[in-house]
């Protein structure tokens, strides 16, 4: 049996990972990635303030709204959730490997070319989730893009949260730390209402 410590002993491989590559690419590394690693976070009490948090502050939001705005939700959402669990969290930009596709998939080829091109506005594969320090993650728009794709009826507020190896048939994988990556290839304009 593994200890709680390990049970996401490979996402944490990746996060550090992805904090090189930020640096690597002279982006800020956000300070909530300097937080020590923490016991499990969501835990059935806060999961149930996480939950009562999303619904106000999404509280006008359908599913639909949440289709292809991974972006936004979480840009807007992870001020309240730092303050709901009382630690910084990472936003944090990646894909997600499924057992027969790759969802949003992308290279640090990819990632540099968007650095000094500009990010086509075409086809532009980006996701965005958040992380907390003890390795698990927030996803409030996946599944709802997921099932409009797939045309699947999922109820209202249906987030992914918990450890990513947790999540059969899915691994996350980050490339990048923070908003800074998608400041810097113009993916990311805050020109929205944050309720």
């Amino acid at each position: 049996m593994c200890k709680k410590e390990d049970m996401n002993s490979e996402y944490l491989v990746l996060f550090r990972e992805a904090q090189e590559r930020t640096k690597k690419f002279a982006l800020r590394i956000p300070r909530s990635v300097q937080v020590k690693n923490h016991g499990k976070i969501l835990n059935d009490k806060m999961t149930l303030k996480v939950a009562d948090t999303f619904s106000e502050v999404f509280r006008e939001w359908s599913n639909i709204d949440f289709v292809g705005e991974c972006l936004k939700s979480h840009v807007i959402f992870q001020p309240y959730l730092e303050k709901t669990i009382g630690l910084p969290v990472t936003y944090t930009v990646g894909y997600i490997e499924g057992e027969s596709q790759n969802y949003f998939e992308f290279s640090e080829h990819e990632a540099r070319n968007w650095i000094t091109e500009g990010i086509p506005k075409e086809k532009t594969k980006l996701h965005s989730w958040l992380s907390l320090p003890s390795g698990e993650i927030i996803d409030l728009a996946f599944l709802a893009t997921f099932a409009k794709v797939n045309e699947i009826n999922l109820p209202k507020g249906a987030i992914i949260a918990d450890y990513p190896s947790n999540l059969n048939g899915m691994k996350y994988v980050p490339m990048f730390l923070g908003a800074g990556f998608l400041q810097k290839i113009g993916a990311l304009r805050i020109d929205f209402k944050i309720y």
